[in-house]
């Protein structure tokens, strides 16, 4: 997604769904040929085109009494002959346990444009079940003892037309969260 309105590949994922005594992924919706829409007239908005894509959305739904899910929306610029790998071909109906780094990598993708998340909790009734624990947090760096630097926001590290992603996709997701609740 850039000037050129080049296409992009939308994902979202749940990164807490319970299956064996621990936490795996559940890929939500793979989007491609995703491009940006005409500018809507006296607004700064700008709409996201999304076609059928190849896993058709699944809404949110985690299971009573499980502690809140957390999903994550992302975008990424997509690749000129975008496919998906033969060993994806049954995601509509498996859809986890997924690995998005493991799809990524075989895809393709590179590093995200933008990206967001949301979490869902399904408060409706009384749990018939135990869970496992939450997933840990995840770190990327080994530590060296010093503080990270702070951290200014997504959109100051986005430049140009990446950083309307960043509004794009949280007026999405509130636009997703409000309609599956």
């Amino acid at each position: 997604m850039s000037a050129n309105n080049a296409p992009g590949v939308l994902l979202i994922v749940d990164l807490d769904v319970p299956r064996n005594g621990s936490r795996v992924q559940l890929v939500h919706w793979v989007a491609s040929n995703v491009t940006l829409g005409p500018r809507v007239s006296n607004s700064n908005s700008t709409p996201l085109v999304i076609p059928n894509g190849p896993v058709p959305y699944l809404q949110p739904s985690p299971p009573v009494g499980d502690i809140p899910h957390n999903y994550n929306v992302v975008v990424f610029q997509q690749p000129a002959n975008f496919s998906i790998p033969a060993q994806y071909s049954n995601l509509t109906n498996n859809r986890f346990p997924f690995n998005v780094s493991q799809f990524v990598a075989d895809t393709g993708l590179g590093q995200p444009l933008a990206g967001s998340y949301f979490q869902v909790q399904n408060l409706t009734g009384t749990a018939t079940t135990t869970y496992p624990p939450a997933r840990p947090p995840t770190s990327t760096s080994s530590g060296n003892g010093t503080a990270p630097p702070q951290f200014e926001g997504a959109a100051a590290q986005l430049l140009g037309d990446r950083a309307i992603w960043v509004g794009l996709s949280a007026a999405l997701i509130t636009g997703f969260a409000a309609f599956a609740l």
